[in-house]
Parts: structure tokens; sequence; C-alpha cells
């Protein structure tokens, strides 16, 4: 059986070197940009994944309930199952 083999050019692109960056005279480089955060994930964050870390092998609910009533409840006199979600 033969190996697939990338596109000719692919390997020769340099690898993403995370946090990477210069300009002269500066010594702490914050690397926006790369949506990179030298602080890690807010605390809130953190908190947030350990409550749903058990069960993010499982898809989440297709009929977008939660986002629905999120949007329903910022727009007075629209309920929930008026509002559709088209991903």
């Amino acid at each position: 059986m033969t190996q697939p083999q990338p596109q000719p050019g692919i390997l020769d692109i340099q690898l993403y070197v995370g946090g990477k960056s210069s300009v002269q005279g500066v010594q702490d480089i914050l690397k926006l940009s790369s949506n990179e955060n030298p602080n890690g994930p807010p605390a809130s964050a953190q908190q947030a994944l350990a409550e749903v870390a058990s069960t993010l092998h499982r898809y989440p609910s297709s009929d977008h309930s939660g986002l629905r009533a999120a949007v329903a409840e910022l727009w007075l006199g629209c309920a929930a199952d008026h509002l559709r979600v088209w991903i």
C-alpha cells in the first residue's frame, strides 16, 4: 500500500511557534493577534470546563434551545419558539 503524499511545498512551510514575536527595544510582547493569552484561561473558564468535562464526549443538543431562550430573553415580546437557528 502506498502512503499518502502531501502537496508540493507543504513540508516547506515553517511550523508555527507560539508567542514568537519581536519588536526592537521591547522585552515582553503580548501577541494578541494569535489569540494567545499569556495569563492562561480565567478562573471562570476553568470552572466552566470542569463542570462539563465529563460530557465532552457527547454532541450537544441540536435544537439550540438554550441559545434561543437567551436571545429571546433579550428581545421583549419574543418567545423562544419563534426563533430559529440556522447553521
